[in-house]
């Protein structure tokens, strides 16, 4: 497998819905459709510029081209969540070198320093962080859209990096925002787990290996 520069954005399950198999896959497959949602994510997934795939409690979106595309993936996404009180994730952010293939089964595996990183910079949060390695976040301090958001974790034994989202109005897709799309949502994840609302852990829209 060769190694690509990749900006990492995982999503990450937190609470109960984490330890319950058939609840955890539900939230992965409502967290795919928020993603499919934003913006961002969807133009860049149009012309093969992402890698999107699960792992335990985790949904993860590599980007393969454009550095800043996590950092305004999550805010977008952090507008969506707020209409969700009871989807609960944190998010880390990360760029390095990954190596993606998929096994026998045709899972996807991803390898690397790059995504050992991300995992455990996500696995330090709370629910609603969005965590920056400190190596993402100076890398977009030429960027003025978001100098006034990005924070320096001041509570961290290690240096990292935050997000604190301003409330705006991120998103094309107006079906997203109406009633209709939040009751449904809201329906799936007040589900008891009998219902099967699941995605395959592993591949999901795997475009280069």
């Amino acid at each position: 497998m060769t190694p690509h520069l990749s900006h990492i954005l995982v999503l990450d399950v937190v609470g109960r819905p984490r330890t319950v198999q058939g609840v955890l896959q539900r939230y992965q497959a409502i967290l795919m459709e928020l993603l499919t949602a934003c913006g961002t994510y969807d133009a860049l997934r149009e012309i093969g510029e992402t890698v999107t795939f699960s792992e335990e409690s985790r949904l993860v979106v590599l980007f393969l081209a454009d550095p800043a595309a996590p950092v305004r993936c999550a805010l977008e996404l952090w507008e969506l969540v707020q209409e969700l009180p009871s989807m609960t994730i944190r998010v880390g952010i990360h760029s390095g070198l990954v190596s993606v293939g998929a096994d026998d089964s045709g899972r996807v595996t991803a390898l690397g320093e790059a995504m050992e990183e991300v995992r455990s910079l996500v696995e330090t949060g709370k629910e609603g962080d969005i965590l920056l390695s400190q190596s993402y976040a100076e890398s977009l301090g030429h960027l003025e859209e978001f100098a006034s958001q990005i924070k320096e974790d001041e509570g961290s034994d290690a240096k990292r990096y935050r997000i604190e989202p301003q409330k705006l109005v991120l998103l094309d897709a107006d079906e997203v925002s109406s009633e209709g799309f939040r009751t449904e949502l809201e329906s799936a994840l007040a589900t008891d787990g009998h219902e099967t609302y699941s995605p395959s852990e592993g591949q999901i829209d795997l475009k280069w290996a």
